[in-house]
């Protein structure tokens, strides 16, 4: 059985500093908004259960569904560069997926984390995944990043010149530690 969504239908606003301009009213549940410095938007449009949302885009003129089907649509986000990110969850595939989508292309990397990501105005993007090892997409390559030596590598962090910070454990013996990478030069 499917779980309802909220019985609401909540909207979308954008505040530009002097006025408020209402960017939805379409009867469904919009939420989680992120807004760059340009103004444009990207957020949920959740339809009659959890399971069946989309990924909607305000470009400063038009709003563009960018999301090819409803699923379970988690966390979008969108860079000062214009680079958009957001998982497919875990319910309806095996595998979650890191889409990315800039210029009117989408694409999918294996992501294999739990729904978390972090990403710059560069447009870059960091997760760890399920064998504790942290990654990094540059808008054009994924990379592994960690090897987790051991540690259980967890919630990386990416300034935007593209360092990495993130924390490590082991149980055996118990250490703790917080790690960076930096691009090379």
């Amino acid at each position: 059985s499917q779980i309802p969504a909220q019985e609401t239908d909540l909207e979308i606003f954008l505040f530009t500093g002097t006025t408020t301009r209402q960017l939805t009213k379409n009867g469904f549940s919009d939420h989680d908004p992120w807004v760059n410095s340009l103004g444009h938007v990207v957020w949920i449009e959740e339809h009659d259960f959890v399971f069946e949302r989309l990924i909607q885009y305000y470009n400063g003129t038009d709003i563009i569904q960018i999301s090819d089907a409803p699923d379970f649509l988690l966390n979008p986000k969108i860079s000062s560069s214009g680079d958009i990110f957001w998982i497919r969850g875990l319910y309806r595939f095996p595998g979650a997926v890191l889409y990315h989508f800039k210029d009117n292309v989408r694409s999918g990397l294996d992501f294999g984390s739990d729904y978390e990501f972090a990403m710059n105005d560069q447009g870059q993007a960091t997760w760890y995944t399920s064998n504790s090892t942290v990654n990094l997409y540059t808008g054009t390559k994924k990379t592994q990043i960690s090897d987790s030596g051991g540690f259980a590598d967890h919630d990386p962090w990416i300034s935007d010149s593209g360092h990495i910070t993130w924390h490590g454990y082991q149980y055996d013996p118990r250490e703790t530690g917080i790690f960076a990478w930096g691009p090379a030069g």
